[in-house]
């Protein structure tokens, strides 16, 4: 035995009849199966490069390369009773190693793809238990050392961001010993404490339930149809139309008040088809050195700053392709107004959600600013600057 192990290292030879452990296949195997199995070095099967394994689960045999060998643990040895496997395979009989034994002498080299049915199920029997029969009630199995404990809980992925536990009772480190609320201003903490008070609905079917999202869709549509972001016509039979829907979002004020309900028709740009409904998609965006460089200087020089935020800009930018959308959800026509048969939206201007929008609006704004004698920096495409008497203008575009 001494000289098998000292010749291990370069011959290769394994100890027979030790406990080794197979990599299991990784092609139908999921996050919760076992990357390896407990095993029996067997030897080595005539014809392949591999090692013939016992498994000790399945009682299954079985030919494996990945393998990592425990040579000095030995589970059906007798002598080995203080080992760490003593508790496993303590109630194996000697039948079942007599048909282990009948198992390798046979000369098939395969892998067996079934389990063989034993008669009596392997269990482990605690000696507490009285084995007389002269009671036919049933009585309770003490759990054994060799039990399965229970899977921890763990907090959901969604709710790592969040204090989800405030309370002291069970545990060690309360957050209430270290976070608290008493050094945040009135209004930033009746905001946060605002937050979640407004319910989002997250389909139309809820949304028209709340007289107040039904505003908040009625104001949009009209802003849609003010800016004359489309036509009602009927679909061409060689052109396909993209969907559409509704995201809602609620409106805070700073110190957590209600400022409205905001609607929004979003394209289902995912639909689109390049070379068909799109081309070019690039935008340009502000750079971050530009924005503090502007501030320096307007600093340095006490120049006066305004921030300028337009309703609905967005949808002020022309759209070159022709693209055809779904009705909205919930649109009704108006009062004297005939809808064609197999009705859509031919967009007039870009929306929300499409490929190109970002792009679009860039383009407005640019050539709405180089006509007001604005000119465009070669360093930031984003910064726009016009020089007067005494006066120099800059613009920025630092959203989109």
């Amino acid at each position: 035995m001494k000289f098998l192990l000292q010749r291990n290292q370069n011959t290769g030879l394994r100890v027979f009849g030790c406990l080794c452990y197979s990599s299991t296949s990784s092609k139908n195997r999921h996050k919760f199966q076992p990357r390896a199995k407990a095993c029996i070095f067997l030897g080595y099967p005539s014809g392949y490069k591999g090692y013939k394994l016992l498994d000790l689960e399945t009682k299954s045999i079985h030919i494996s390369r990945n393998v990592v060998f425990h040579e000095t643990r030995f589970p059906f040895s007798s002598g080995d009773s203080a080992g760490p496997f003593s508790d496993i395979f303590g109630s194996i009989n000697e039948s079942l190693i007599e048909n282990d034994t009948e198992i390798v002498d046979s000369n098939i080299p395969v892998v067996v793809s079934e389990a063989p049915i034993l008669s009596e199920p392997l269990t482990v029997v605690n000696d507490s238990v009285n084995d007389s029969h002269e009671d036919s009630a049933p009585k309770s199995v003490p759990t054994t050392s060799t039990s399965r404990s229970k899977r921890e809980s763990k907090q959901p992925a969604h709710l790592k961001d969040y204090f989800c536990n405030l309370s002291r009772k069970g545990v060690q480190y309360p957050l209430s010993d270290y976070m608290s609320y008493d050094q945040l201003s009135t209004p930033y903490r009746a905001y946060i404490c605002s937050v979640t008070k407004f319910s989002e609905p997250s389909s139309f079917f809820q949304a028209k339930k709340s007289d107040d999202w039904i505003k908040a869709m009625n104001a949009e549509l009209q802003a849609l149809e003010g800016t004359a972001t489309w036509e009602i016509c009927s679909l061409p039979s060689n052109k396909k139309a993209i969907g559409c829907k509704w995201v809602y979002k609620v409106k805070l004020n700073v110190d957590g008040t209600l400022e409205r309900y905001k609607a929004r028709l979003v394209a289902k740009g995912y639909t689109q088809q390049e070379g068909v409904d799109f081309e070019d998609t690039f935008s340009p965006v502000a750079k971050m050195t530009t924005v503090k460089t502007l501030l320096a200087v307007a600093a340095a020089k006490k120049w006066s700053l305004h921030q300028l935020d337009i309703s609905n800009a967005f949808l002020n930018r022309d759209l070159y392709e022709e693209i055809y959308m779904n009705l909205a959800p919930g649109y009704t026509p108006k009062e004297g107004e005939e809808i064609p048969p197999n009705a859509v939206c031919k967009l007039k201007k870009s929306l929300y959600g499409l490929k190109q929008d970002s792009r679009q609006w860039f383009l407005k704004f640019r050539s709405t600013l180089l006509s007001l004698g604005f000119q465009q920096s070669h360093a930031d495409h984003t910064l726009f600057v016009k020089k007067q008497q005494w006066q120099v203008h800059c613009c920025s575009c630092l959203c989109r």
